[in-house]
């Protein structure tokens, strides 16, 4: 027998709602991988050193526990973290599931890791003031200091062209004041595929976050001042930072807001004129072609900042008018773990503690759910080819009082043109 006429619109709704109940299809095959891993993890642990490890677990990201391990030791930490992994990424898949969120958390760059060996490696670039350690060039004057001749030549370096001449930036230079609160923002923006925004970089073994998501910020900058600068032929020098800014933060991390007044105060030199090395260093060139080069970036960016009220719909406003730099908290298996998809609203969020540096460039909405994109600094092995998406329009409650993954933990950070 038919369906009646007043049995069809039912029917029909019902057939949308599974539809739009069905997930991504990137997120189902990302979900279908860790099952079938889970079935035969000794294979599917020499597919992921095959993919990720160039043929050999030492050219993974290496943890601080395995680290300084022989290749035998190391492989078999790895193996072990591996496994463990593919079980908390099927949790967090199936609680994904059953809560709806259309996201999947599986198998990428960093599925080797311990949790704790994550938190130590890529959670720790984010500091206060209190918690950023004593300057990283005390390690080199203790060792200098039974060397007469080397700690003059340190002192000479640092006061003919190193740090002692770059210490004068203030920690709110350039900054002005929010003003974009009654401003109506776009349904959508998206400054990657606007070319505003330059490809993803992989910070490594440092903690140099903060630097990374500013140089998105300046490079933004430039390309809307200059129209002869695109996504293609700019590339804005992460190390420049680290080395130059006053407080010696380095790859130990650094305040939000060190490197952008920083800009605003100093300039930023180019990556091919100083190209980033994975690595501290106590000399700040001065009186050189790089500090030429940084003095005329000084002038062509005119860099000004602001900081972001904590809020959905200011972060959306602020993002329409440029990418916007964020804290997260990133010391968890789903930041771990994430591959694709949008991340709900209580993942993560619980508490207030802002530990690694991201950059949001975007936000629409997909599958009927609004989202921020978000672009990191790991490399393309991670996430969506190196970005990420957040829901947006979070309720900001006491079960998620500061959104996925903490976004509102810390004031957002806006460049202003």
């Amino acid at each position: 027998m038919a369906p009646s006429r007043n049995i069809l619109p039912l029917l029909l709704l019902a057939t949308l709602l599974c539809t739009q109940a069905k997930p991504d299809d990137k997120v189902q095959a990302s979900r279908d991988k860790v099952s079938k891993a889970l079935q035969d993890d000794e294979a599917a642990w020499a597919d992921y050193v095959a993919e990720f490890g160039a043929g050999s677990v030492m050219n993974l990201v290496a943890g601080p526990q395995t680290k300084d391990l022989p290749e035998p030791a190391r492989a078999a930490a790895y193996k072990n973290n591996f496994k463990a992994a593919l079980r908390e990424m099927d949790k967090l898949n199936k609680q994904a599931e059953k809560d709806g969120d259309d996201v999947a958390f599986g198998i990428n760059s960093h599925a080797h890791l311990s949790a704790e060996e994550f938190a130590a490696l890529r959670a720790t670039g984010v500091r206060t003031a209190a918690k950023r350690r004593a300057p990283r060039r005390a390690g080199a004057e203790s060792a200098a200091a039974a060397s007469p001749a080397a700690e003059a030549a340190e002192a000479a370096a640092l006061t003919s062209g190193g740090r002692k001449l770059q210490q004068t930036c203030s920690t709110s230079s350039g900054q002005v004041a929010y003003t974009l609160g009654s401003t109506v923002a776009p349904a959508a923006v998206n400054w990657v595929s606007n070319g505003f925004v330059t490809p993803i970089r992989n910070q490594g073994q440092c903690g140099s976050c903060v630097a990374f998501a500013t140089t998105v910020l300046t490079e933004f900058a430039l390309m809307k001042r200059n129209s002869i600068y695109n996504n293609a032929n700019t590339d804005l020098s992460e190390d420049d930072l680290m080395e130059c800014e006053p407080t010696l933060s380095g790859c130990n991390g650094a305040g939000l807001n060190t490197y952008v007044s920083s800009v605003s105060c100093r300039g930023q030199s180019t990556e091919a004129t100083a190209p980033y090395n994975y690595a501290d260093s106590n000399y700040c060139p001065a009186g050189d072609t790089r500090a030429a080069e940084r003095g005329a970036m000084k002038t062509t960016l005119n860099f000004q900042w602001a900081a972001v009220p904590r809020s959905n719909a200011d972060l959306m406003r602020a993002v329409a008018t440029a990418p916007t730099q964020i804290g997260v908290k990133a010391d968890g298996y789903a930041f771990q773990y994430y591959t694709t998809g949008i991340v709900g609203c209580s993942v993560e969020g619980k508490r207030a503690v802002s530990n690694h540096a991201v950059t949001v460039v975007g936000y629409g909405v997909s599958g009927g759910k609004p989202y921020f994109l978000v672009k990191n600094s790991w490399g393309t092995g991670w996430g969506e080819a190196g970005f990420f998406r957040v829901q947006k329009d979070c309720i900001l409650s006491s079960k998620a009082p500061y959104g996925p993954f903490a976004m509102f933990a810390s004031s957002p950070i806006v460049p202003v043109l």
